[in-house]
């Protein structure tokens, strides 16, 4: 009889796959077993001689002989296993799909493949049904073909070489022991039972981000891979604690959790899975209501999402998390109240208990997120109105942000959701953990960047895109936001006094990316700043002054910009030496732009900013702190060619430049000139400059009333060298940048 379209819908290929994971694990126990027990033997035929010793190794050899046959077959049996359930899955989800279609459009389909049309066809599509009928049927034959080749390939298993096992019951029947045994360590697990806890723990440590979430296929990074099948036990872990969790309060899950210890992290890492809508496990159902289950739901495969979770979950995700007192006709400011403050933190602590590995873009955590974006947008207006920081909005928020923040996926959605406010709400409100809890959402893109997984680099990139494109936009208005001060007014504060933590927290996702906002090179999903690659850095310096606003992000951020300017001048072209030029007046005026901001340009804050620079220099170059070398050194001059002389009173009264134009060009060519000096066979007025092995002198080895034409024959030097245009471009993109003829007080417009 030939197979009909039921049949295949009945059918279950993917247990086909399930089932070749067990065989396959089988099979490796059995060889650790067979080589075990091979250096048995071995040390028996050493120690051991005689007639019973050779009969014993006889025996021995033929076991060993037996158990590598069975291990044979069992490794066949997977192969055959996993080749014929994926061909009949992807066959059954090809027919399926096209008989869907043609019923959708109003056509009937036989059970043998059948195809009639819908009433009025036009005579234009006369041909349509038996078209569709050839190719219906055709997969209906390829189905039955490709499940007749697979039973035939089955390996047999008895003495005599005429059997072939009934796999679905083999298999079926220790999965309904094997099922019944996870049933009962979830029972024991959800009663307090720390060892069965841990068991569960295992099998959910088992799982692997890929059965998360779908992901780049290795050998065609052009195509994108569903999410691996869970594993039959980890299947049915997550099934029975979804069934079994399904009735428990909050309190319960919570008092749960603490009780299981180490092993608490099983309820927050289930409700991760389970409420994965990328993820499939069988929903378990009593036998008594199986009948009642929706036609064309599929119990063996259900795909995961916030219906999974325990109701109480449900309940308090789904509750309108703020209300308003009213008092009367008269009231302008309506406090709100946060009516699920206590149940959101509850589910925060049960996602914080977790691993962040579970957090793979799950309901649980975007529906978290949500709640907590409603109850920052209730605390800001609350701030707004009664001019204060409330810690109580505040808090709850952090609780989240600090737990479902650490979903990279919800977290790259959130932040790169096209018109989206978000970066600006965060921004504007003043946290009262300094915005700690916020870069809990960013932390991630910093290593992600040049992560070797294809798919987290490319979620960074695009992550860091957002938040490079919002700083660059709006970092001058982020310099200048209102504050509360208690009495009723507003003060201007910059971004980096309200919020410290949060603005480290943007120059430690951003770090890596510095030179792509040049323009320099290519990371996954990041463009440069706007206008950068054309030499427009109004955009560019707005990100470096949000950085400078805080003394810790600032340092740490020039810290690299430096280090990729001297990255730059000691392997120089013309374009690198243009960057270098770029960073160099992009870091001076950023600067000043966040000093003006604050309306203080006098001599203790350009100093401040100086010190600033020279200790992110010092570090970039390996100078111990305290310790930065000065006089007419090589180091010395470094350091007045990347961030100039001191300021002094008389700079500052009369707005003179700190930077100046000699010294950084003495620096740069310095820098070109040591490498161009070893390999020079023609060095002309640079030989007198050049040590035996080759090097060049340094400033502190040429007397003093020599300096100047040590520099001037240099600066020849290099720009004979065919490093006159290098230069130029240097000097322009310094311009361009403000870091030359920027007076102190003055910020560089566009």
């Amino acid at each position: 009889m030939a197979t009909s379209i039921s049949a295949v819908e009945a059918s279950q290929p993917e247990r086909l796959v399930s089932a070749a994971t067990e065989v396959g694990a089988r099979a490796a126990q059995l060889d650790s077993l067979i080589t075990a027990q091979r250096d048995s033997v071995t040390q028996l035929r050493g120690g051991w001689s005689g007639a019973a010793a050779t009969a014993a190794i006889a025996r021995g050899e033929q076991n060993l002989a037996s158990q590598e046959a069975l291990r044979d077959k069992l490794q066949t049996l997977q192969g055959v296993l996993a080749s014929g359930g994926g061909q009949l899955g992807t066959t059954r989800t090809a027919l399926l799909d096209m008989v869907g279609r043609l019923r959708g459009q109003g056509w009937q389909i036989s059970d043998d493949g059948v195809a009639t049309p819908p009433p009025n066809l036009s005579e234009a599509f006369r041909s349509y049904p038996q078209a569709y009928t050839q190719m219906i049927q055709r997969l209906l034959k390829t189905y039955e073909g490709i499940d007749g080749e697979t039973a035939g390939r089955f390996p047999t298993f008895d003495e005599d070489g005429d059997g072939r096992p009934d796999v679905s019951f083999a298999v079926g029947d220790e999965r309904e022991k094997r099922d019944s045994e996870i049933k009962d360590l979830v029972r024991r697990s959800l009663e307090g039972d720390k060892d069965a806890a841990g068991q569960i723990d295992d099998i959910l440590d088992g799982i692997d981000p890929n059965q998360l979430q779908p992901h780049t296929d290795p050998n065609n990074p052009g195509a994108t891979l569903p999410p691996v099948a869970l594993e039959p036990d980890q299947a049915e872990v997550i099934s029975q604690m979804q069934t079994q969790m399904s009735d428990k309060s909050l309190d319960e899950l919570v008092k749960l959790k603490n009780d299981l210890g180490e092993h608490g992290d099983i309820i927050g890492d289930s409700m991760q899975v389970m409420s994965d809508p990328d993820v499939k496990f069988p929903l378990a159902v009593d036998d008594q209501f199986k009948d009642q289950v929706p036609p064309g739901i599929d119990t063996e495969a259900i795909p995961g999402g916030k219906g999974m979770l325990p109701q109480s979950v449900q309940d308090a995700m789904d509750r309108n998390p703020v209300d308003y007192e009213y008092t009367g006709a008269d009231q302008t400011v309506f406090p709100p109240t946060y009516t699920t403050g206590e149940d959101l933190r509850k589910i925060s602590e049960l996602i914080k208990a977790g691993d962040a590995e579970f957090q793979q873009g799950s309901q649980l955590d975007s529906t978290m997120m949500d709640r907590g974006v409603d109850i920052l947008h209730a605390a800001e207006k609350d701030n707004q109105d009664r001019f204060l920081n409330s810690n109580e909005g505040d808090s709850i928020v952090q609780d989240i942000f600090n737990s479902a923040g650490r979903d990279q996926i919800v977290s790259h959605d959130l932040i790169t959701e096209p018109n989206s406010s978000f970066l600006d709400d965060v921004a504007r409100h003043e946290w009262t953990d300094d915005g700690a809890s916020v870069r809990t959402l960013t932390d991630w893109v910093h290593d992600g960047a040049t992560s070797a997984d294809p798919d987290v680099a490319v979620r960074a990139g695009e992550t860091a895109n957002a938040l490079s494109d919002y700083l660059s936009a709006n970092g001058n208005d982020l310099l200048k936001l209102e504050h509360p001060n208690g009495w009723g007014l507003y003060e201007d504060i910059t971004v980096g006094q309200m919020n410290p933590d949060l603005v480290q927290g943007w120059g430690n996702a951003l770090d890596p990316y510095q030179k792509a906002m040049l323009g320099d090179g290519t990371l996954p999903g990041f463009d440069p700043v706007e206008g950068a690659p054309n030499s427009k850095f109004d955009p560019l310096r707005n990100i470096f002054a949000v950085m400078d606003s805080d003394p810790t992000a600032a340092k740490a951020w020039n810290e690299t910009a430096f280090r990729h300017v001297l990255d730059y001048q000691s392997n120089p072209d013309y374009n690198k030496l243009a960057n270098a030029g770029a960073l160099l007046g992009v870091i001076d005026s950023a600067a000043v732009q966040e000093m003006e901001s604050r309306g203080a340009n006098n001599l203790a804050n350009q100093t401040a900013i100086y010190d600033m620079k020279k200790a992110a220099l010092g570090a970039a170059l390996g100078w111990p702190a305290g310790q930065l070398p000065l006089g007419e050194t090589i180091a010395d001059l470094t350091m007045k060619g990347m961030i100039g002389e001191a300021p002094t009173l008389e700079s500052v009264q009369s707005n003179a430049p700190t930077t100046n134009l000699a010294d950084a060009t003495n620096q740069t060519n310095f820098h070109l000139a040591e490498n161009l000096v070893r390999d020079d066979p023609n060095l002309g007025e640079m030989q007198q400059y050049v040590n035996p092995d080759g090097s060049l002198k340094k400033p502190e080895e040429i007397p003093t009333t020599e300096l100047r034409d040590y520099y001037l024959d240099m600066q020849e030097y290099v720009e004979n060298r065919g490093f006159d245009n290098a230069m130029n471009a240097f000097y322009k993109q310094y311009q361009n940048a403000g870091g030359i003829n920027v007076p102190k007080g003055i910020v560089p417009s566009g």
